[in-house]
């Protein structure tokens, strides 16, 4: 599989930022590698076009340049499919990807997927891609919103990026479902990531890339602290690669993300390793 997909990656969702906050494309490029991270996914578009392209592209050569595959990524919702495709078609031709991720939440911000319009926009993705991989990200516990729509690109997509954003999960109520690994306790990031992933093996066959949580804010009390110490508790339990591809985190580019103590803790993890062979 791709280096842009399998291995430990992260995504960049302000490039800009990135770029101002380590002090070049070379220094963004090079932090990236200092994590023993092979690919970094590019926020490149959004529902309604192109998203800061000039440092994108600026960025997408630094990282060339030291190594680091390249996947590009955009927000599509589903309301106008010929849009979507429009957007990621564009996207690819612009930047000639490694990979290219789709990020569909139905229900979040006005998205509304079916799946027919989900397998009509991955099937004409595919098809621009050719051999390159072609990722969907959607939501961590995958059976609460929509799971037909990530059934029915199954076998068009090459894997999967479900969003293991554990805050304080998983509370008690998650885990009444029958059939969980054993041994899920509450307010857990390692429990909750098990949760997530025997979700998405309900629904889906192919690859899972985990997408795990280096960011605070958005939930009340999510501080930054707090949120340092949930890390180093995934980064020291988590044992179950053997369920994965790869392994990113969200995100590397945004003011409450990816502190520096975050990134040191990543780095000292030597997380790529796991996916060496």
């Amino acid at each position: 599989m791709s280096r842009a997909v399998f291995g430990h990656g992260v995504f960049v969702y302000e490039p800009d930022h990135a770029i101002a906050a380590f002090g070049s494309p070379a220094a963004v490029a090079e932090a990236v590698a200092a994590m023993d991270m092979s690919h970094a996914w590019l926020r490149v578009h959004g529902r309604d076009g192109p998203w800061r392209t000039g440092a994108n592209l600026v960025l997408a050569t630094a990282l060339r340049d030291r190594g680091i595959a390249v996947g590009v990524w955009g927000w599509v919702d589903g309301n106008d499919v010929d849009r979507d495709i429009a957007h990621a078609r564009f996207a690819i031709d612009r930047y000639a990807p490694d990979a290219y991720i789709a990020d569909i939440e139905t229900g979040e911000s006005g998205a509304h997927w079916t799946p027919e319009r989900a397998l009509r926009f991955a099937a004409a993705v595919r098809a621009t891609l050719g051999m390159r991989p072609l990722v969907v990200s959607s939501y961590g516990r995958i059976l609460s919103v929509a799971p037909e729509v990530m059934a029915a690109v199954d076998g068009v997509v090459d894997a999967f990026a479900p969003q293991v954003y554990w805050f304080r999960g998983p509370d008690a109520a998650m885990l009444t479902a029958p059939g969980l690994p054993s041994g899920l306790v509450v307010d857990d990031p390692v429990s909750y990531a098990a949760l997530c992933l025997h979700q998405w093996r309900q629904v889906v066959t192919r690859p899972l890339v985990l997408t795990g949580q280096a960011y605070w804010g958005e939930a009340e009390g999510w501080t930054e602290e707090l949120a340092e110490r949930k890390l180093a508790a995934f980064l020291t339990g988590f044992d179950r690669y053997d369920e994965i591809v790869g392994l990113n985190w969200w995100n590397l580019a945004h003011a409450r993300a990816m502190s520096p103590r975050m990134r040191e803790m990543i780095a000292a993890a030597r997380l790529g390793r796991r996916f060496r062979a």
